[in-house]
């Protein structure tokens, strides 16, 4: 299931965010889904589906896009109210009920210590699902990461360049882990299957937590790719995002053909 919430800014109380907002747009998603089922949203939490002890949250959700707006600094400065957001889960449709309830006309503020932009969610829009093939060409609406284990550095990662030789394996195989989660488990011949990025590939240095001892920077990259695999994989890359850490607000695409 996929949503466009279209949303409302409350200029006069702040009308800039830092760019880096990923992390508290995920808090707020995690607490309106909370508020509606506790249950559901620590277990989203705290574990997950799980693959083979891999949790998988399995939704995600693009950038903010607003109308207008302009960069001073580290801030995105809104010059106008409006703005919107996807948000996409791959669970069942008996959900849409609930996503519905629980997100039209809430209110929410999401910033730092020096700038904070107060939202209303005037609408909720259930988008129509794509008619998906085994190969499809997509953006990305929010930044996508991958990483790999560090040889020889237990706990420590490598943040993948999108020209790494183990980028694209990494890419499907990720899919496939997240189908894996959620359905029952079955394997794929990914013997066809191959990632073609498109497009200019943009470098973006997104900061999570910031502020706090977890603070942490992550090396990710917006482009246009051809993805080809089995129709379940790009269906589950769709809905629950493509790469890691998509609900800290990585790896949303958006059909281009």
């Amino acid at each position: 299931m996929r949503f466009k919430l279209i949303l409302e800014a409350d200029l006069p109380r702040g009308n800039q965010l830092p760019l880096n907002y990923q992390y508290e747009l995920s808090s707020w998603i995690y607490k309106t889904i909370s508020f509606g089922d506790p249950a559901f949203s620590a277990f989203l939490h705290q574990r997950g589906f799980l693959n083979k002890e891999k949790g998988f949250k399995l939704f995600c959700f693009s950038r903010l896009v607003p109308v207008k707006f302009r960069v001073i600094g580290d801030r995105m400065k809104f010059t106008q109210p409006q703005a919107s957001l996807i948000l996409s889960f791959l669970p069942v449709e008996a959900l849409e009920p609930f996503i519905r309830g629980l997100f039209s006309g809430g209110e929410f503020a999401i910033g730092d210590t020096k700038s904070k932009v107060f939202f209303t969610v005037k609408t909720v829009e259930r988008l129509p699902d794509p008619v998906f093939s085994q190969r499809m060409i997509f953006r990305f609406l929010s930044p996508v990461l991958l990483v790999k284990p560090r040889p020889g550095f237990p706990g420590k990662v490598d943040h993948l360049w999108p020209d790494h030789p183990d980028y694209e394996h990494l890419f499907i195989n990720n899919l496939a882990e997240k189908y894996n989660a959620y359905f029952p488990p079955r394997s794929f011949n990914l013997t066809d299957a191959k990632l073609e990025i498109i497009s200019n590939v943009q470098s973006k240095l997104a900061t999570i937590k910031t502020g706090t001892p977890q603070e942490t920077m992550l090396k990710c990259f917006l482009y246009d790719f051809r993805l080809t695999a089995p129709v379940e994989l790009i269906k589950t890359g769709y809905y629950a995002g493509f790469g890691k850490e998509n609900s800290q607000g990585f790896g949303c695409g958006e059909v281009m053909a």
